[in-house]
């Protein structure tokens, strides 16, 4: 059964999370995080759904190059301030236009469950994919 597509306030969440338990990410989301940081090195990687930017931090300290993306621009804009020295850019992944490119890499963590058609989705981000996706979902 596929879930309705969902629109998140990333930033409101951060504060949110960090005013009940004191840190911005929960811990099994940073440990997804750590893992693909080191298996992503020396790769060009797509984050899909990036939200804060936080998870495409963690990322970025080992890839060649990381990109974040998220559908919502109040996320995108939130990202580039905690982190301007990142690229992150508007993309909603059930529509491969605007963004093109190819990536070694695309990190889709928790979000694939908020879209409204993932199989649309994943043959987007397959399309543009030259190595490995990581997909993970709560689900």
């Amino acid at each position: 059964m596929v879930n309705p597509e969902l629109d998140q306030d990333r930033a409101f969440d951060l504060y949110d999370t960090y005013k009940k338990y004191g840190y911005v990410m929960f811990p099994q989301q940073r440990l997804i995080y750590e893992q693909l940081a080191a298996r992503v090195r020396y790769n060009v990687v797509l984050e899909v759904g990036c939200g804060n930017g936080v998870g495409t931090s963690v990322l970025e300290r080992s890839a060649k190059r990381v990109i974040g993306t998220d559908k919502l621009e109040s996320n995108i804009d939130f990202a580039r301030q905690l982190y301007p020295w990142i690229q992150f850019e508007v993309w909603n992944i059930q529509h491969l236009l605007p963004l093109k490119g190819v990536y070694d890499t695309i990190v889709a963590v928790e979000i694939i469950e908020h879209v409204a058609d993932p199989r649309a989705a994943i043959a987007n981000m397959r399309s543009i994919c030259t190595e490995t996706m990581w997909i993970s979902t709560p689900n």
